[in-house]
């Protein structure tokens, strides 16, 4: 599982890749001092960003755990990086994206395919 950083508008360095836009994060939060912790130093935390999607499927995630040592981890994280909010905008991406998608067999998750247009 390859973990990218795309340049994208918005942000600097965005972390977003289609299917491990949250296991980047998820990633950090496992190892808070790791690979993806030495990246985001080297680049800077402020030029750093994610979407809301994501940081909704990791608050999720920890609520879900009803782990509280996984919330605080969570809440710094993202408390330290740009979350971005949707913009209408991407509504029209998001309806031509999964009519297309459906239309060749090839349907994604919901959250995947609005985090893929949110980068748009």
């Amino acid at each position: 599982m390859s973990k990218v950083f795309f340049y994208l508008p918005g942000c600097t360095v965005r972390i977003n890749e289609l299917t491990h836009n949250t296991n980047i994060l998820s990633d950090l939060v496992k190892h808070p001092t790791g690979k993806i912790f030495t990246k985001i130093q080297s680049i800077g935390e402020d030029k750093i960003c994610t979407s809301v999607i994501v940081a909704c499927e990791l608050r999720f995630g920890a609520e879900k755990s009803n782990s509280s040592r996984l919330k605080e981890r969570i809440a710094l994280i993202l408390d330290n990086i740009n979350v971005l909010s949707l913009d209408i905008s991407v509504d029209d991406h998001y309806a031509k994206s999964r009519t297309y998608l459906e239309s060749q067999g090839k349907p994604i998750g919901g959250n995947d395919l609005l985090i893929a247009v949110h980068a748009l």
